[in-house]
C-alpha cells in the first residue's frame, strides 16, 4: 500500500513542496516563480519537516497527486492570517485529507502530530477542518484533475 520515501520520485515531492509555496505566496499577495530550484529557496525547516512527514507516513505518489489537486483548489479562497508555519499547515492539512480520501486505513491525528514534531493533535484537526470548509467538503477526485 504505502512506498518508502526512497521509492518515491523526488520530483513529485519536490512538486509538493513548490505548490505549498506558491499557494501561500498566492494567499499572502506575493508574487510566485515557477522556476527556483528547491535546495536554494526552499526554507530548510520546512524541506525537513516535508521530508520527515513523507518518509515516517509513507505516502505514496497517489496520495501526493490528490494533495496537489487539493492545493490547486484551495488557493483561490485561502487566506491566511499569520504567516508562521502557513506553508506546514497547508502541506500537513492536505496530506491528512488525502490520505483519507485515496486510503482505507486511515492515519490519526496524534501520528501526524508526532510525525510533525510541531503540531498537537487538535492542529491536525483544525488545519483538516479549515481545509474541508474551503473545499466545501467536496473531497471527491476524478481523473481529469490529476
Amino acid at each position: 500500500m504505502h512506498r518508502n520515501i526512497s521509492d518515491l520520485t523526488y520530483v513529485y515531492i519536490d512538486y509538493l513542496i513548490r505548490t505549498t509555496i506558491e499557494t501561500v505566496d498566492f494567499a499572502l499577495g506575493r508574487p510566485t516563480s515557477h522556476h527556483f530550484t528547491t535546495p536554494s529557496i526552499v526554507p530548510r525547516p520546512f524541506l525537513q519537516l516535508t521530508l520527515d512527514v513523507v518518509r515516517r507516513s509513507r505516502i505514496d505518489i497517489p496520495v501526493i497527486l490528490v494533495a496537489l489537486v487539493y492545493l490547486e483548489r484551495v488557493r483561490p479562497q485561502f487566506k491566511i492570517s499569520d504567516e508562521r508555519w502557513a506553508c506546514e499547515r497547508i502541506l500537513i492539512g492536505t496530506l491528512v485529507l488525502a490520505t483519507k480520501y485515496v486510503s482505507d486505513y486511515t492515519i490519526k491525528n496524534a501520528r501526524w502530530a508526532r510525525w510533525s514534531g510541531t503540531f498537537t493533535k487538535e492542529d491536525i484537526g483544525r488545519m483538516e477542518r479549515e481545509l474541508l470548509d474551503i473545499l466545501d467538503w467536496n473531497l471527491s477526485i476524478a481523473e481529469g484533475d490529476i
